[in-house]
Order: C-alpha cells, then sequence, then structure tokens
C-alpha cells in the first residue's frame, strides 16, 4: 500500500491501495493492522483493490470447508463487521429478511393455457379438498401433534388441549370450523413468535440462526388439516423428477443420476455437451408476492 498515493478525479480526491494478502491467517496480520493504522490516518476517500485471501462463507471455500472464527477473526476486527449495538443488530436482522422475502410488484397475470398444459387435479380431487372438515378430523390432527411441541403465545400446548378435551372439544372444534367457513383468522390465533437458535458456537451473521417460529395450536391444528389434504393430491401433480421436499423421496437419488451422467463427459467420441450447475436457496426460505 502506498498511503502517500493521491489520485484526482473531477471533485473527487481519493487514495488508492492495490493489496495482496498472505494465505495463512498468521501471515495477514501484518496486513490487517497496517490497514487499521492507514484507516486512522487517512481524512478523504479511500478505495482498494486486490485479493484479501479471506472468504466468509463455507461455499466460496474450496470444496465447501467449514470455516472457523479463527479464520475470520481478523477480518470482523479490521472492518468492524461485528457489533453489539442493539439498534445495529435489529437493523441487521431486519435488512436480511427484506433481503431474503424480497420486495412485492405488479407482474403479467399467469397464462392459464400454460397452467392447463401442466398436470392438474381432478374434479374428484376437487370436491375432496374443498368437502367440510369434519369434528372427527379435527380431533385427530390436534392428537397428532407431539406433546412436546413448544406452547404458542397463549402458554397452552396441544398436551393441554388434549387433556381437557373432553370438556372444550366444541369450543376447538368451532374455531376451527369458523375459519374455514369464514375465510379469515383472528389476530390473536394469528400472531407468532420466532425464536433465533444458533446454529453454532460462533455465529457472526444472521443466516447462522436457525429461525423457530411458536404458534398456537389452533394455528397448528389449521395448518396440519390443510397439510393432510394437500398430501392426498400432491403425488399426482408433482413430477417424478422431483425428490427433494417430498415425503418418501431422498435428494441422493438426483445426486447418483448425476455421477451416471458425468461418467462418459471425458469421453472424446461423444457429442459436445455441458453441465449447469444452478445455486437454489432452500424454498421454504423464500417467500415473494405477486400482485395481479
Amino acid at each position: 500500500m502506498s498511503p502517500n498515493a493521491a489520485r484526482s478525479v473531477s471533485a473527487f480526491t481519493f487514495h488508492p491501495s492495490f493489496v495482496y494478502a498472505f494465505n495463512s491467517v498468521l501471515g495477514k496480520r501484518p496486513f490487517w493492522q497496517n490497514l487499521m493504522d492507514f484507516n486512522s490516518l487517512c481524512s478523504s476517500l479511500w478505495i482498494f483493490i486486490g485479493d484479501l485471501n479471506c472468504v466468509l462463507r463455507a461455499k466460496e471455500k474450496i470444496n465447501g470447508a467449514n470455516i472457523t472464527p479463527y479464520e475470520t477473526k481478523d477480518l470482523f476486527d479490521c472492518y468492524g463487521l461485528v457489533t453489539t449495538y442493539t439498534n445495529r443488530v435489529v437493523g441487521e436482522f431486519i435488512r436480511y429478511f427484506e433481503d431474503l422475502l424480497g420486495f412485492s410488484k405488479s407482474c403479467d397475470l399467469i397464462d392459464l393455457n400454460v397452467l392447463r398444459s401442466r398436470p392438474c387435479i381432478s374434479t374428484d380431487q376437487t370436491a375432496f379438498l374443498s368437502s367440510n372438515i369434519s369434528c372427527e378430523e379435527i380431533k385427530s390432527t390436534l392428537f397428532s401433534i407431539g406433546d412436546e411441541k413448544a406452547s404458542g403465545l397463549d402458554g397452552y400446548s396441544a398436551c393441554f388441549f388434549k387433556k381437557a378435551w373432553l370438556i372444550m372439544d366444541e369450543q376447538f372444534t368451532e374455531a376451527i370450523h369458523e375459519f374455514f367457513s369464514s375465510g379469515f383468522l383472528l389476530k390473536q390465533l394469528n400472531h407468532s413468535v420466532i425464536f433465533f437458535v444458533l446454529k453454532s458456537k460462533h455465529a457472526n451473521t444472521v443466516g447462522e440462526f436457525r429461525r423457530i417460529a411458536y404458534c398456537n395450536v389452533a394455528y397448528k391444528s389449521i395448518s396440519k388439516v390443510l397439510a393432510s389434504r394437500l398430501t392426498a393430491v400432491l403425488p399426482s401433480i408433482i413430477d417424478h423428477a422431483q425428490f427433494a421436499l417430498v415425503k418418501g423421496m431422498s435428494l441422493m437419488a438426483n445426486v447418483h443420476l448425476a455421477q451416471e451422467l458425468l461418467c462418459n463427459y471425458n469421453h472424446k467420441r461423444i457429442s459436445p455437451r455441458c453441465l449447469i450447475k444452478v445455486d437454489l436457496c432452500k424454498t421454504f426460505d423464500i417467500c415473494k408476492a405477486f400482485d395481479s
């Protein structure tokens, strides 16, 4: 780095630095110290370009090897990437989920001909999905929830409703029926609490926290009723090549298929071909709203 170098472009003056850091943690220690020393002396715009030889995410590392806090501690200290201020921590969580969920915007209407060209549910399946929810179905759904599951905001767990079923069965089933008949859910039932649990002992980013939602038992029962009905219909409309997030399927089947396709790619006497790797986020981590 050259602290005395300066360049003027139009009305802006800045200090350029061209850097290349050592690959080892110990070898980079003087480099991080030089950056902090120069930053304390530089009052104008400072731009540096180069290779820091440091990554923050495992997917950026060779073979996706784990990244230890020892490897990134100096980088976080140098750039001030770690903060303990409450307002900054809250802002970082909000920014993370805003980027994750995206934003709503107007878009073109879905072409119905495209939808009809793919597998669709039959008339009998439609009648099954829209049929009335029976009291026995609600009871079996409630009793399928584990007793060890956490309670919601009201403090009542599924175990409580099971023990008191003979007393409050009519009130509970009436609340579930009201949702399916009106299509509206009380805000008191629709409220959830999201807890963040550390995935590792040294979490430095929001993505290193596992999100767990604590929902009311009535909300869980409604979700499970819908899920149980969809379970009977989905196999007829899901493509056989879809393995991820499908009950009874294993994602490793697609991995084995890819290995079989690639085993002959190095042969010279075959037609030209290529393989495209698409990096997809977890399906249940993304939710986008589309307005017609």
